[in-house]
Parts: structure tokens; sequence; C-alpha cells
């Protein structure tokens, strides 16, 4: 056993005494002096694996980019979201853009460690989970209320000249008190000064939410407002959720021009106000 892993041992051995916490502030260091990190460039927003305490069945969901999993930092329970990918460039790129995000509609994002095996994100753990959950759990939820919480958050993100580029049911995550907030930019951009973010890449991101152009790879302020939409239909259909995993449906409907059917006959109960 070296000298690293009879530290790790030692952390686990020691629980609740100021003897753990000398061992994980000496792992602590000893990662951001020793890793992939420049510390004289190191960021504000750097966690080291030493830092998070992770419960590996706790697990929260999981999808392309990896698994969530319930943890906990300096007390706070979180959520930690490990990467598959180990394009450390773009996990950069997106930590730099959450981290400096302050609003009450977007997931705070505390913070990211690139040399743990492998990388995660350090976010706000949101007690109800995501959007479509939470409805389906709460059928009563007032939904004009979650979909307006949406769109102040959307709204902060264009007026910092940001792009979310994914926005769709399950990027809404809900907090103990019901409150929607935006998460996962993954797939977002910022705009240099004076100048309208916008993007032409590889198309990424759910079909079904996606504007013709975000297809092609062009990411906007409209097409951001495009899934809006969409997100606005999904929250007040009944029928959307026959369709969920079948895009290829939306892209079929797309290229045929036809109209989404008129929501009131899909939930009655939904005004003519809402509808508008």
């Amino acid at each position: 056993m070296n000298e690293l892993e009879h530290f790790q041992e030692l952390q686990r051995d020691q629980k609740e005494s100021p003897k753990r916490e000398l061992i994980v502030q000496s792992l602590s260091y000893l990662e951001r002096t020793t890793g992939k990190i420049d510390l004289k460039k190191q960021p504000r927003w750097i966690i080291t694996y030493y830092d998070v305490t992770i419960d590996p069945k706790a697990e929260l969901g999981g999808g392309g980019f990896g698994v969530v999993i319930r943890g906990e930092w300096r007390g706070l329970p979180v959520a930690v979201k490990r990467i598959k990918s180990n394009d450390l460039k773009e996990l950069t790129r997106e930590v730099e853009t959450w981290y400096n995000l302050r609003h009450d509609h977007i997931v705070p994002c505390y913070g990211a460690s690139l040399t743990a095996e492998p990388p995660f994100i350090v976010l706000r753990y949101m007690e109800k989970g995501d959007l479509l959950r939470y409805l389906r759990q709460n059928p009563d939820a007032n939904r004009v209320k979650l979909i307006n919480e949406v769109s102040l958050g959307m709204r902060y993100l264009h007026d910092e000249k940001i792009v979310h580029g994914d926005i769709k049911v399950v990027n809404v995550l809900v907090d103990d008190s019901g409150k929607a907030c935006l998460t996962d930019f993954g797939l977002s951009i910022k705009a240099q000064k004076n100048e309208s973010p916008k993007r032409s890449r590889s198309a990424a991101g759910t079909l079904r939410y996606m504007a013709p152009e975000a297809i092609r790879g062009d990411l906007t302020f409209a097409t951001d407002v495009y899934s809006f939409g969409m997100l606005i239909f999904e929250v007040f259909s009944t029928l959307i959720h026959l369709i969920r995993d079948t895009d290829i449906l939306a892209y079929a409907c797309r290229r045929s021009h036809c109209a989404l059917r008129s929501l009131r006959n899909q939930t009655p109960i939904l005004s003519q106000d809402a509808q508008s």
C-alpha cells in the first residue's frame, strides 16, 4: 500500500474527528498540487474528490452524459454529476459558464473536479427531481407558475448573453418548495462582448425540442424560445408522454409542416388565456 492509499484508508476509518479533517485537507491539497490543474491558475470552482462524500447507492438519475449520485459537500446535500467524457476542455467551459450564474430559477453549481476519475460537477440537490417526475407525482400542480419560473430563468440567461441550448422538461428541476429551476449547461454557449451568442456545430439535444436551425447546428436565443415552447406543450399535454422517446415522430412532423393539436382538446381544464 502506497502513501496515498494509506491516507485514503485512514480517511475512511476516521468518520468524524479532527484527525479525519486533517487527512481530508491533506488529500485535497495533494490532489490540487499533483493533478491536472496548474495550481497558480486554479479557478475558484475547483473541488476535489476528498471534499465530497458520495453515497454510491443513492443514484438520482443518469443518461448519455453519465450518472448523478447524491452526496454531501461542506455539510450540504448535493447532487454529484459524474461525467463519462474525458473532454476536460468542454467540461471546463460548462462549469465556468454555470458557476457564475446567480438566479432563483437556475440550479446553483458549487464547482467541479477535473482530476477525479471520472470527473464530476457538484450541484445543489433538488428534492423533487425533474419536472416530468414532479408533474406525474403532483398532477394538480400549478403548471402556469412552473412555466413562468422557467421563463424567468431563461430570460436571465439571455440577459447574460447565454443560450442554454438544451431546454426540455427533464432539464428543469424542482426544489422542496415547488420552485422550478433550469439545469444542465453542457450545450450552452456564451457570447463574447458586444456580440450575440451563436454557434454552428454538430446537432445535439433531444430532437423534438429542437428548432429547424438547431437541427442544422445553429444555436441562438430563438432556438431556446422554440425549445421553451415545446416544453410548454409537454407540460400541458396529456398525450405528449406517449411519444416522449419517439423523436423521429417530431422530426417527421416538422418535415411535413403539420400543425400541433390544440392543447385544449387534450387538456380541457386549460383556459383559453393559458393556451394563448
